[in-house]
């Protein structure tokens, strides 16, 4: 092969390259938007979207949930537990945050870095409610859950 089909076969193969590189970026970025993972401001929509971890009650009648935090992000990030059921909440903090749930008036103190603490409470009422991080602005930044009461 002479210089000039080396230099025509390094051209050609390296055209395929640029061409499947410019089908592959959007394919992949309408693939992050879709999942709602899009970007750093998507964080809200992909706790909305995460799979749901239902709770039942143990012989006492009592959910026992152990939320932490990893970064701005609840784990587990959507949870559902029986109406009527006694829920007690063990939050870990990773950093300084808190867990906040309104529609109940429960939560913790603002928590330092492996610090624990625990809320009880009675699901006595059905729905879907959200849970939070309450310091600065870690909620806007997607610090935030779904707690689902069913009945």
């Amino acid at each position: 092969m002479n210089t000039l089909q080396k230099r025509s076969t390094g051209y050609a193969v390296l055209g395929f390259v640029v061409a499947a590189l410019m089908l592959a970026i959007p394919l992949s970025a309408q693939g992050q938007q879709e999942s709602g993972h899009a970007g750093h401001g998507d964080q809200q929509a992909a706790a909305g979207n995460s799979e749901v971890e239902v709770f039942t009650p143990d012989a006492d009648g009592v959910v026992e949930i152990e939320f932490s935090n990893r970064g701005f992000q609840y784990t587990p990030a959507a949870v559902q537990v029986p109406k009527g059921a006694t829920v007690r909440i063990v939050y870990t903090s990773s950093g300084r945050h808190d867990w906040r749930l309104d529609g109940y008036g429960v939560g913790t103190a603002v928590l330092g870095n492996n610090q624990t603490e625990t809320v009880e409470f009675t699901a006595d009422t059905a729905g879907e409610f959200e849970f939070y991080c309450s310091v600065a602005n870690h909620r806007a930044q997607g610090m935030a859950g779904r707690f689902i009461v069913a009945e």
